[in-house]
């Protein structure tokens, strides 16, 4: 695997890339989770929610619009909070 260049952007408490995967919508939610990560079908982009987006009615993230949810962070996914945005690379480990 090829290592990604990674420049994420906020939106409200989540994380999201334009990906260009086009990746067909499976299994599609807009109500999520604190920790999910998913792919953004409208968007071509992949969103790691970490706490409320400007579409919640609570403390939970909803999409802008369909996701397919395909991860869940493992721990505290509040450390997202702290950044504006983010750029670093992602790499498959030894």
């Amino acid at each position: 695997i090829q290592p990604k260049d990674l420049n994420l952007a906020r939106w409200g408490e989540a994380l999201y890339e334009k990906m260009g995967l086009g990746i067909a919508a499976e299994n599609t939610q807009i109500d999520c989770e604190v920790g999910d990560i998913g792919y953004w079908i409208h968007g071509d982009a992949i969103v790691i929610f970490f706490g409320k987006t400007p579409r919640s009615q609570n403390d939970n993230p909803v999409a802008a619009s369909a996701v397919n949810i395909f991860a869940k962070i493992e721990g505290d996914s509040s450390v997202f909070k702290q950044f504006k945005s983010f750029s670093g690379s992602l790499k498959a480990g030894d």
